[in-house]
């Protein structure tokens, strides 16, 4: 699960979207506003809904960013399948 980006060596975490399935690179650190909430225990992520965006909603659990948008070579592997 835990790993580094094979583009920029940063820390991250391979993750599954709890609805989708799919697998995403989040940033192992978390951000006091980053718009994914990981579990880590379970291997998931979710992305924020509008309303947790807007404090509308309680939010809980970890807060993180998908890897995609913090990497400077994110294009390099957006979108590629194994």
């Amino acid at each position: 699960m835990s790993d580094a980006c094979r583009s920029c060596n940063a820390p991250v975490v391979r993750l599954r979207h709890e609805v989708t399935g799919r697998i995403a690179p989040i940033d192992r650190e978390p951000v006091a506003d980053g718009p994914v909430v990981v579990n880590l225990e379970a291997g998931t992520y979710r992305v924020l809904t509008a309303a947790e965006r807007a404090g509308l909603l309680p939010i809980e659990g970890r807060r993180h960013t998908n890897h995609f948008q913090t990497c400077a070579d994110a294009e390099r592997w957006r979108g590629r399948r194994r």
